[in-house]
Parts: C-alpha cells; sequence; structure tokens
C-alpha cells in the first residue's frame, strides 16, 4: 500500500469558522510588526553594544574573512551605514526584521504541523517574547542564526510532507549563508539530519534521505568556501564530508 502523504497546507492561515482566531495570518503578521518596530523604537536606550562597535570596524574594512568570524556580520554593518547611516536605529534595523521574520516561520511551521490559528498565534507570541530571542536584537553573528534554522527546520518539513526531494538544494543554500554568518549551523544541520535517520514507526513510511539531492544539499552549504572558511577548515575538519559520510547517510 502506497502511504499516505501529508495534504499541502498554504504556509500560513487557516479554516476561518473557529471565531476571532479563524484567520491566524493577520495577527501573526501584527506580532511579526510589532517585534520589528519595537527593536529599533527601543535601540537607543543603552546605545551600541561593545560587540557592535567592533563588527562595524570590521564593516569598514570587508573582506572574505576575518580572523574569528566569518564575513557575513561585516557585511551587515556596512550595509546598514551605507544605506541607512550609521545611527543605533539603523545598525539595528536588519535584525529586528530576521527577528519579525522569525515570527513568520514559526507561524508557518505550526501551520504545518497540523496547528490551527489558535496554535499558529500562540507559537509566534511564545518565540516573539521569549528572552533568548528578545536578546539578539543588536548587531552580532547571532542576530540572523535563529532565522536561518528555522528556515532549514521548514524546508524539511515540506520535504517530509510533499516528497519534493528537489528542496534539499534550498537547504544546502540555506546552511551555506549561515555558514557565512557563524559555524555552529553545522551542528544544527548534523543533528537535524541525524534525527531524520530515526528509524520512522510505519515500515513503508517514505524516506527523504534519498537518492543524491541529499549529497547535494550538503554540497550547497560546503560550496560557501569563502577564504574564511577555506582558513578554517584544517581546524574544523570538512564539514560536508563529515556529513556526507556520516552515519545519518548509511
Amino acid at each position: 500500500m502506497d502511504p499516505v502523504r501529508p495534504t499541502e497546507r498554504p504556509l500560513l492561515g487557516g479554516v476561518s469558522n473557529s471565531g476571532p482566531w479563524g484567520s491566524s495570518t493577520a495577527i501573526v503578521a501584527a506580532i511579526a510588526t510589532i517585534i520589528f518596530v519595537l527593536h529599533p523604537a527601543t535601540a537607543g536606550v543603552y546605545g551600541l553594544f561593545i560587540d557592535e562597535l567592533y563588527f562595524l570596524a570590521c564593516g569598514e574594512h570587508l573582506a572574505w574573512g576575518y580572523v574569528d568570524m566569518p564575513p557575513l556580520t561585516a557585511l551587515q554593518a556596512w550595509l546598514a551605514r551605507t544605506v541607512l547611516g550609521g545611527s543605533v536605529w539603523a545598525i539595528r534595523l536588519l535584525p529586528a526584521l530576521a527577528g519579525a521574520g522569525l515570527v513568520v516561520l514559526t507561524a508557518a511551521i505550526t501551520r504545518r504541523l497540523g496547528g490551527r490559528p489558535f496554535a499558529q498565534v500562540l507559537a509566534a507570541l511564545a518565540v516573539a517574547v521569549a528572552p533568548g530571542y528578545l536578546a539578539v536584537d543588536s548587531l552580532s553573528m547571532n542576530s540572523v542564526e535563529p532565522l536561518l534554522w528555522m528556515g532549514c527546520v521548514l524546508v524539511v518539513i515540506r520535504i517530509i510532507q510533499s516528497e519534493k526531494r528537489t528542496l534539499w538544494i534550498w537547504f544546502g543554500v540555506l546552511v551555506g549563508v549561515g555558514m557565512e554568518s557563524k559555524q555552529t549551523i553545522t551542528m544544527f544541520a548534523a543533528a537535524l539530519l541525524g534525527g531524520l535517520r530515526t528509524p520512522a514507526p510505519q515500515p513503508d513510511a517514505p524516506s527523504v534521505l534519498v537518492e543524491q539531492r541529499r549529497t547535494q544539499a550538503v554540497q550547497r552549504g560546503d560550496q560557501a568556501d569563502t577564504p574564511w572558511n577555506e582558513h578554517t577548515r584544517p581546524a574544523r575538519g570538512d564539514a560536508g564530508e563529515r556529513l556526507a559520510h556520516h552515519h545519518v547517510w548509511r
């Protein structure tokens, strides 16, 4: 018997016959907007954090990498100062946008997992007020990392539900971008893929880790080979090779 494939769901929203929570899209959008406005509005209370001064200095000397970090954070600093100016509000606008996107992705993941409108709103609100995420509103290597992690999770859920294995390419792209921000995304990717290798409860459940797509995903991530990645490869090892030959592929 062929396994039953879950019905494709829209990213947000749901049935509209359950009272005030009938359509969660507007409420989630409102929460994300509040987060996007709140962070820049309170940015000037304490001024710049000491690490932000370092990132701004790196942004004045753009390179493919630095002694202690990949290039993406410095690029964010350069973009903020070049396009928006050097105010605290301008420097923290991109992290605020990432925080708003994290709220939207959380609701989207909840929807994909079968959550109704109330669950979507509750999940979005929980992420919006989580102290751990509220603390990364400044310019840092962590400001976009949660957004990329959640993006990887959403892609994997879509692969499982739709069996569109070509989406592994986008998983690799997100991991590759994340490696230009902070290398910890490789540990997240390894843990996520290792979890997918855990035997399914149904023997006939479709496997999403098949064909050459998985290898292509790893290659897309590890092909983000800026000189910084190449320089640190002897210390951290080849992330792509480790993933490709790890037991999660066997």
